[in-house]
């Protein structure tokens, strides 16, 4: 046949065949964005007020340390959680049911950082599939992490997960994605999270810097103390422990709100 103008859709598994058939042809080729993310799995109640209206919505935000666009994709209300291989690579993926039967009390959806690679790099399929090889070294396959482990930089482990509001409907490898996601797409999902929180409020924890000051006052005072107290909570380096330190703790454990999402 001929045309002059020829479109082939092969699909992310057949991106490396296209790019061989190109260079044979001498076609040129440019980098396409990826999107680079994870999946995020809530309990369907948080997320009703708007899957309710759209069933799927369409939610796109620009990071302010990076300022790059980060967007929910394939929202699955009441779904679950699955594994996807592709070319041996074992990533994740969502479904929703119709039948009433099937349905669970999460909904789940994909968070995806775009970036856009300048020369002299091209490869930004391989690129992903590397960050996604990484995963699947690190823990056999998908890795999953509660949030709240997660902001605070600390794996999840099989004692933690179960502490979890939220139970995954797939079993996966408890984890750290941050030894697997580079700093500025990580820092870019942990940025939209909040800013999710204030539309579909019940995932995260309030910041530090969100919680009341009356803690901090407490520290102030404790600081005319007449030892010296290198850091309340732990033990002083000239004895024994701060006398405000276990009232102060008390306050931010009983100020801390419930971990509530999971990551794959």
């Amino acid at each position: 046949y001929d045309a002059e103008t020829c479109i082939i859709s092969v699909g992310r598994s057949g991106s490396h065949w296209m790019e061989t058939v190109c260079s044979e042809l001498d076609i040129p080729t440019m980098s396409n964005r990826v999107d680079i993310g994870v999946r995020v799995e809530v309990p369907a109640p948080i997320f009703e007020h708007i899957t309710d209206e759209l069933y799927e919505g369409k939610i796109v935000y620009r990071t302010e340390k990076f300022e790059d666009n980060v967007r929910t994709f394939c929202m699955n209300p009441h779904g679950i959680v699955v594994n996807e291989n592709t070319n041996g690579i074992v990533t994740v993926n969502g479904h929703s049911f119709e039948d009433e039967g099937k349905k669970t009390d999460n909904t789940n959806f994909a968070l995806l950082v775009s970036k856009h690679f300048s020369e002299p790099f091209k490869d930004s399929n391989g690129y992903g599939e590397s960050i996604a090889r990484l995963s699947n070294m690190l823990g056999g396959g998908v890795i999953v992490q509660r949030f709240g482990d997660l902001e605070r930089g600390r794996r999840s482990t099989v004692d933690r997960m179960k502490e979890s509001r939220t139970v995954p409907t797939l079993k996966a490898t408890p984890g750290d994605l941050s030894l697997v996601l580079p700093k500025r797409i990580l820092d870019g999902i942990i940025e939209m999270i909040y800013a999710l929180d204030k539309i579909a409020p019940g995932r995260t924890r309030r910041k530090p810097r969100d919680l009341p000051q009356k803690p901090l006052r407490h520290r102030r005072r404790q600081r005319r103390h007449a030892l010296p107290v290198p850091r309340l909570g732990k033990r002083c380096l000239c004895g024994p422990p701060h006398p405000g330190a276990e009232r102060l703790n008390t306050v931010k454990r009983q100020r801390r709100l419930p971990d509530g999402a999971s990551v794959f």
